[in-house]
């Protein structure tokens, strides 16, 4: 975590050169950068914390301090629409990046373990957080196997972010002859499809675009894919789920059961 974090400042110290008059964002990948919970009382050490305070005041004390790490989130997702160039979406990415590893240590942590095991026992509201500090935990993966997924994804995200694709088609119906092809010819394939699926008027055509749009770089995602599936059914399966689907859902109090029923009466 120190590493990514010594990155991250180095990142944010190029950034802030960069940028001649202070902005709201780099203040914000300033502070997020530098943020770190502490879960320690700070005139006592942890084993006379957890011997003095209630369970209940302790519950308080670790929401108090942990009230920045969901502000933060919010604030990532908050600017990350607006966000155009590359080196402000690379800062947002880092500090993203530093707050899952602060979220990592937080779940780990002997004080997070401590609740986890007493706060089930108390009554509502108390309770309720503690299912919610057992989904955190349960959602942590370890540092080796989440480096390895996200290398995966990162994979899958540049092959479809390639936009130098041609058009070609086996059927001559199929081919417009409008001044669509007389346009100059642009290179990014969203864009191609979006026109040619507007002007095309044959629905069969459109279906075959379509879905070869859809299996784009087919080759180049089948091993991260492939990778991605099996990390992630291994980590349900530490997790005591049947399959992904059970894990994912689970965070959220829901089964795969449930979904269909309610994808069924959507439809």
């Amino acid at each position: 975590m120190l590493k990514s974090i010594f990155v991250a400042t180095l990142f944010f110290n190029l950034l802030a050169t960069a940028s001649a008059v202070a902005n709201p964002l780099t203040l914000f990948i300033e502070q997020c950068l530098q943020y770190q919970p502490s879960l320690e009382q700070d005139n006592l050490a942890q084993d006379n914390f957890l011997s003095f305070q209630p369970v209940e005041q302790q519950a308080i004390e670790f929401e108090k301090r942990t009230l920045a790490l969901n502000n933060i989130n919010d604030r990532i997702q908050y600017y990350r629409p607006f966000v155009k160039d590359s080196l402000n979406r690379q800062a947002l990415l880092w500090c993203q990046l530093h707050l899952a590893d602060e979220l990592y240590a937080l779940a780990k942590a002997p004080k997070t373990q401590f609740l986890i095991d007493e706060l089930p026992h108390l009554l509502s509201p108390y309770n309720q957080l503690g299912k919610r500090l057992v989904a955190i935990k349960q959602s942590q993966w370890e540092l080796i196997e989440k480096s390895k997924l996200h290398t995966a994804q990162a994979s899958v995200n540049q092959a479809l972010s390639q936009r130098q694709f041609i058009m070609q088609f086996n059927q001559q119906d199929c081919v417009l002859t409008n001044t669509l092809n007389e346009e100059p010819i642009n290179t990014n394939i969203d864009i191609r499809l979006a026109k040619y699926l507007i002007h095309q008027p044959i629905e069969q055509c459109r279906k075959q675009a379509w879905l070869a749009y859809q299996i784009r770089a087919k080759d180049k995602q089948a091993s991260p894919l492939a990778l991605i599936h099996h990390i992630q059914k291994q980590h349900s399966s530490l997790q005591d789920y049947d399959n992904t689907a059970q894990a994912q859902l689970s965070v959220h109090g829901l089964t795969p059961q449930l979904l269909a029923q309610f994808l069924a009466k959507q439809t």
